[in-house]
């Protein structure tokens, strides 16, 4: 076999050719070149405020600008994150996340529609402009989920990105609404998956989907709301009282409650047939819960039995939470609305624990019972 020519003319050629070659297997690990490395990506995650980047190498400095073309200051916002090994696939993939809120105090001016990001490392810079994505309606009855964006784009759809072959794409119509459905789909409580819409250069603007909830209790007066969108204001309704009031979202998109404590409301009660209406004003998104007569009336600790009373044929979960142990069981009401839920064999009942009973709407929102026993 001849000497390759860029070589073969002096000793020393060999010698650099086989150093050389050594020098890329331990740049890569695997003896590719970096050019057969993933190319590297970012997300914008605006319903989460956060960006992530994939595939940039581990231990790099990344710089995230954010600018608004509205505004005179460019860029708007400026930060640096250093890129780690992903935490689900170490030693293989490579992930850095910018938590905008806690860099800005209003961190929903920074992922809004039109804004400009750029990500840049050594080797690397990527730009994205984020797009008027939104998911306004995810609805488990119909296994539905609708929004809007760009007339006439494509939209990923994907609530079980853990599983093969689920996802959706489809397209907006001349107004920008679009909607997806699969048979594949699971949607309820605790999902996760996103919506997403990439650019020429695989960088996207990603909704994260999950189902909002509304968790509410006439008897303990509180309104629980979780899976909104993050540090936002939120709109909360009760009618018939035509009482209203904005809350803002936790980093987690979580609030809680309690309509007593508003200055207007001193002495109110929410009752059965109240209903809440809560308006997520970033998704453009709104739930409502009526009310229902929900009971617990008692706990029975040496036959490990939970009693109560609800509407007659409805299934309902009763809750057993200690501090080593937690269990749920899901029980149906009998025609006279009583309910019995046994965890005997299942889980000792002790006095300290937290008890509760949830019922579900046909959206997952809840009327709460919860019981302590000495209360």
């Amino acid at each position: 076999m001849k000497d390759n020519p860029i070589f073969s003319k002096h000793k020393w050629g060999r010698v650099f050719a086989i150093v050389f070659s050594l020098l890329l297997l331990t740049m890569t690990g695997t003896g590719c070149t970096p050019d057969d490395q993933p190319e590297p990506y970012f997300s914008v995650i605006p319903n989460f405020q956060q960006v992530h980047g994939h595939h940039w190498p581990v231990g790099e400095t990344l710089t995230l600008t954010i600018d608004d073309p509205m505004t005179k200051e460019t860029p708007d916002f400026t930060a640096t994150e250093t890129v780690i090994e992903a935490p689900w696939d170490p030693g293989t993939a490579s992930w850095v996340e910018f938590k905008l809120y806690e860099h800005h105090h209003d961190p929903a001016q920074l992922v809004k529609p039109g804004n400009i990001l750029t990500l840049s490392g050594k080797r690397h810079s990527k730009t994205h402009i984020i797009q008027p994505l939104f998911v306004s309606r995810v609805d488990p009855e119909l296994q539905q989920i609708s929004g809007t964006a760009e007339p006439g784009s494509q939209v990923r759809v994907d609530p079980h990105p853990n599983l093969p072959d689920t996802y959706v794409v489809v397209t907006t119509d001349a107004d920008g609404i679009w909607q997806a459905s699969s048979p594949d789909w699971a949607l309820g409580p605790g999902f996760g998956g996103d919506a997403t819409q990439a650019d020429e250069d695989a960088d996207t603007t990603q909704i994260q989907l999950r189902l909002p909830t509304i968790n509410a209790s006439p008897e303990y007066a509180f309104i629980e709301l979780s899976d909104f969108s993050y540090n936002t204001e939120i709109t909360l309704s009760i009618e018939p009282q035509g009482l209203s009031k904005t809350v803002t979202t936790d980093p987690q998109g979580y609030a809680w409650i309690e309509p007593w404590q508003w200055v207007q409301l001193q002495g109110f009660k929410l009752q059965p047939g109240n209903v809440v209406s809560v308006i997520d004003h970033f998704a453009g998104l709104s739930k409502i819960l009526e009310l229902e007569s929900l009971k617990v009336q008692a706990v029975d600790i040496e036959l490990d039995q939970i009693y109560g009373i609800g509407p007659p044929g409805r299934m309902l979960v009763v809750d057993a939470n200690g501090q080593n142990a937690s269990v749920s069981l899901e029980v149906k009401t009998n025609a006279d609305g009583s309910w019995l839920a046994d965890f005997s064999g299942i889980l000792e009942l002790e006095p300290e624990m937290l008890f509760s009973a949830r019922l579900p709407d046909a959206d997952f929102d809840t009327t709460a019972a919860p019981f302590e026993i000495g209360q």
